[in-house]
Parts: structure tokens; sequence; C-alpha cells
């Protein structure tokens, strides 16, 4: 029924594809059909135009409503399904913006929770961090208070080494001011200084970063307890050389220390303790190194000390020591030409030990010894025309070569010799022993030339300056030595047997008084003097008529020439006043 249905349809007929369309593409076909049949019975009518209008249109209005009306709903369904689409993937965009939404909200949520853990995190840690903070200034407030505390004694400390290191130069700088040094009591002012130090070493103790520092300032101040002999020896054991950063120098400051004592021990007469003290020192020396300019120079001043030592009883050793002493010296002078002080030390020990008489008559070392103190002071005086020291020095020298060329009746040299001995001296400053053997010097050219007066005036002149020296000075061995010459040479000018054997005795106990201390250079010098006043006074005694007080002398002198010629031997000089004396004791 369906097959012959679709015959009968004029779409099935002519277009065999028509089952295949779609109702609306079949309705409109169909509609089409319609209108064309009506066009043709339109076309094949008689009727009026409008007629055949007005019954078309009544035939199919009903039907065109319908299908305007389906249009319309099917536009309008279209309408609808497009909207009902775009509404539904509006809503598919809409859901998935909100879940992409909803899934950044919940990263930006943990994200912020994580920020919120992190910002927790960051307080806590600043809160802990201020907490330290408070800690640590706490902390800082009491090292602050701490350090000011120990900037404060620092202060202290610092202030009391600047005091003392302006003293210690005021010290210094004064001593080189002879005013000064007389009306000051310098001993006194060194104690105080010392005592100083000692306050400095006790407030540096609180801090062990001074450990150093304070043994150092320990130890100077046992050296100068111990150079000034107001400490034991064994309390040096007490010195921690290592922490004070003076071990290198430990065999040179001792031996300095042990010098120094060992010439005090030998100037009061302690002769064993102070050899002991030698040789304790000479250990030291072996762990110094050799031939340096320390070692040279303690070298030179200990055999000084030996020489000392031996003086009274081995004046032949003494004499082998001093000279080797003045070699040591020579070679430091030479290590170190340009020092001062050493080669005022070298001067100075030449010029004494020439003083000392010559063994068996051999006089030449002695010569050399005077021309190389001379040499050394021209040096100074070249280098430092201020130096008084070497001014004095060569003023000594050359009254000595006066006096030396006034025994070998020289006259025509002594002019000279004086002059230039007062330049010097005037260059120096002045002194009253070397002023003493100038005019001593004047005097006697003065006698020779028959000037008695004037040559007993220059006697008493200089004799009042050394008795106000002697007062002043009482231990100056020099001072005696001097007078007792100028006594002697008075009292051989005296017209006065009284005045001539007062001035003999005086300087003979001046003498004494020289022979009866320590050991000194000036000893050997003041028993030949001694054995010649006493041939003189003798001499005097025997014109006087009397034999007695002669004999007396005479036997004194004898026994004084004996101990000479034992200890020294006999220049010329020495024999024939030897054999004056004991002849005239077979006269009597």
């Amino acid at each position: 029924m369906n097959e012959n249905k679709e015959q009968d349809t004029p779409e099935a007929n002519e277009d065999w594809w028509f089952q295949y369309l779609s109702e609306d593409e079949k309705l409109e076909r169909q509609r089409a059909a319609g209108l064309l049949e009506e066009q043709a019975e339109v076309e094949n009518t008689s009727e009026p135009q409008w007629k055949v209008v007005a019954r078309t249109v009544r035939k199919h209005a009903p039907k065109a409503a319908a299908i305007v009306g389906i249009g319309l709903a099917v536009t309008h369904w279209a309408v609808v399904t497009v909207k009902l689409g775009n509404l539904q993937n509006q809503h598919q965009a809409t859901l998935e913006t909100l879940e992409k939404r909803e899934s950044e909200i919940s990263q930006e949520r943990e994200f912020t929770a994580q920020k919120e853990e992190a910002l927790n995190t960051e307080k806590a840690q600043v809160a802990a961090k201020e907490k330290e903070l408070a800690l640590n200034q706490e902390q800082m407030q009491k090292q602050a208070e701490e350090a000011g505390k120990e900037l404060s004694g620092l202060r202290e400390s610092i202030q009391k080494m600047v005091g003392l290191s302006q003293e210690i130069y005021a010290l210094k700088t004064e001593a080189r001011h002879g005013v000064l040094l007389d009306l000051e009591d310098e001993k006194a002012r060194e104690q105080a200084i010392q005592k100083s130090w000692e306050e400095l070493s006790k407030s540096l103790a609180e801090d062990a970063a001074f450990e150093g520092e304070r043994a150092l300032i320990n130890l100077r101040v046992l050296q100068s307890q111990a150079l000034a002999g107001e400490i034991e020896l064994h309390d040096l054991g007490s010195i921690d050389w290592e922490a004070a950063g003076m071990e290198q120098e430990r065999a040179l400051i001792l031996a300095r220390i042990y010098y120094k004592h060992a010439r005090n021990l030998a100037s009061q007469g302690k002769q064993a303790e102070a050899e002991a003290l030698v040789e304790s020192c000479i250990e030291l020396m072996q762990n110094m190194e050799q031939a340096t300019e320390e070692h040279n120079y303690i070298s030179g001043m200990f055999f000084e000390v030996k020489g000392d030592l031996k003086l009274k009883e081995e004046p032949r050793v003494a004499l082998k020591h001093y000279l080797t002493a003045i070699k040591f010296l020579d070679a430091v002078v030479k290590d170190a030409p340009d020092s001062r002080k050493l080669r005022t030390k070298l001067a100075q020990l030449c010029q004494s030990v020439s003083v000392l008489p010559s063994i068996d008559g051999k006089s030449a070392w002695s010569e050399e010894l005077k021309q190389q103190a001379r040499e050394q002071a021209s040096w100074l005086v070249a280098q430092d025309p201020q130096c008084r020291s070497a001014h004095l020095l060569l003023a000594k020298l050359d009254v000595v070569a006066a006096e030396d060329c006034l025994r070998e009746r020289k006259l025509s040299k002594v002019d000279d010799l004086l002059g230039s001995a007062k330049r010097s001296l005037d260059l120096g400053g002045g002194d009253v022993l070397i002023q003493s053997s100038l005019d001593g010097v004047r005097a006697f050219l003065a006698w020779d030339k028959g000037n008695q007066r004037s040559a007993i005036e220059l006697m008493d002149r200089q004799v009042d300056a050394l008795n106000g020296l002697l007062v002043a000075e009482p231990d100056n061995v020099s001072a005696y030595c001097r007078c007792a010459a100028l006594l002697w040479a008075r009292s051989m000018m005296q017209t006065s047997t009284v005045k001539a054997r007062s001035d003999g005795d005086r300087a003979l106990d001046l003498l004494a008084s020289v022979l009866s201390g320590p050991a000194c250079l000036r000893s050997v010098s003041a028993r030949r003097m001694s054995a010649r006043i006493l041939c003189d006074l003798a001499e005097i005694e025997m014109h006087a008529g009397s034999k007695r007080k002669a004999k007396d002398y005479l036997v004194r002198s004898e026994k004084l020439w004996a101990e000479i010629r034992s200890q020294w031997g006999l220049s010329a000089e020495d024999r024939e006043m030897e054999h004056w004396c004991v002849y005239q004791l077979t006269l009597l």
C-alpha cells in the first residue's frame, strides 16, 4: 500500500530521490507543485483574473496559514534551539570557568595558606631574632661597661706610663746639667720612679693580656734594685725571662749586674766574694756569642775588675788584666767607631792605667797608653766640640806631659803644654784636680826661676781648693793623692823646717788613707810617692840635726822600696832613691 501511495505522489514519479528529502524539503516541494497546478488552471480558464486570485487565496489560505505557522514555529524552535545551544555552550563555558576559577581559588587558598604559614614562621623567627637581639644588646651593654672599665684602667696605666716616661726622660736630661743635678736628690727621684713602676706592674696584673709587659717591668725593677744594691742577687731568680721576652738578653743583663756588684765588693775590700762573682760572670759569658760587641765590652769590664782585685797582692797580674781590658775595649771601639761613650771609657782607662809604675823599668807601654788616650780624646773633640769630658781628658794629658817634661828638664815644652791644657780645661768647664795639677807645674816653674813667693802662693791656693774638695768628696782617692803631691812639693819649697815637716807629714797621712783603703790604681803611685816623701823628710831632718827622726823616715822608706821592688820592680830613678836610702841608713 505504501508502495502504491508513493507511486501516486508526483514527486515519487518525477524524482526517485524524493524519499530521501527531509520533511521540510518535501513540504516545500509539494507547495511549489500545488502553485504550479493553480497557475496552469488560471492560465487555462477564461474567468477574470481577480476571481482566479480570490479563489486561489480562499483555497490555500488555511494551508498557507498552517504553513506560516509551522514556519514560524520551526523558526521559533530553531531560534530557541540555537539559543538553547548557546545557553548550553555558555553554561558549559561558565561551568568550565567556574571549575577553573575554583581551581585557581583553591590554589590561591593553598598559596595563601602557605604564605600565612611562612609569614607565621617569619614572625616567629623575627620574634626569636628580636629576643636574641635584646639579649645581644644586653650582653653588648655589659661588654661595653666592662670594656669601659678596662679602658679606664688602661687609660690610667697609660697615663702612669706617660708620666714615668717623662720622668725618666727628665732625669736623663737633667743629669747633663750640673746645677740641676746638684740641686736635686737623684737617688730619691730614682726610687720614686721605681715605686711607680712597681705600682704599674700591680695594675697590669689584672689583665692576662699584659703578662709579657708585666714580666718585663718586673725584670727592669729587679734589675734597677740589683744595680743599686737594694736586693740580693738570688732575688733575681724570680725573673720570668721567657715571659718578658728577654731570654736572649739574659746573659748580658746578668753580666752587667754581676759587674756592678763585683766592683762594689772590690771597693769594699771583699776580694773573695768579688772574685767568685767574676767567675760566675765568666760562666755566663760562655753562653754569649763570642767576639760580639756585647761580649767584648763585658769582657773588658770584667778584666778591669779582675785587675782591681789583683792590684794589691799581684800587681804584675793586675797590669796584665788591665791591658787585656784595654784590648777588648779597643776591639769594641773598632766595631762601633761612632760610640762616644765607648771611646770615652777607653780613653779614661788608658789614662788611668798609664799612671801605674813601669815593671822592671820598662815604661814604653805607659807612653803607648797615653798616646792612645790622647787619640781617643782628640777624636771625641773633633766630633763634638762641646764634649766636656774629652776636653778635660786632653787637659789632664797635657798636664801629665808637662810634668814629665819638668822632671826631664825639657822646660822649653812646658809652657806650650800648659797653654794647651788651660784652653782644654776652660772648654771642659773647669776641674779642681786638673787646675791644681796645672798650677802645681806653674809653681815649680816659678820656684825654679827663683820666684819662691809666687810659687808658695800658687801652692797655697790649690791646697786650699783641694781641702775643700776633700770635705765635699771624702772618698775621692784622686783628691787625696793630688793634695799629698802638692803638700810634698810645698814642703820642698819651705824655708822653715817646721813647715816643711808639717807639709810632709800631712802628705804622708793623706797617702796612708789611700793605702789603708781598698786597692786602686792610685795605690801603687801612693806607695811610691810615700817612699820618696820619706826620703825627702829624712834629708830635711838630717840637715836640721835630728838623726833619730831622719832614721825613722829612712826605715819606713826602705820598707816601702822593698815592697815596690818585689811587686813591680824598680825604675832607674827608683833604684837611685833606694840606694840613697840604704846608704844614709848605714851612715846613721
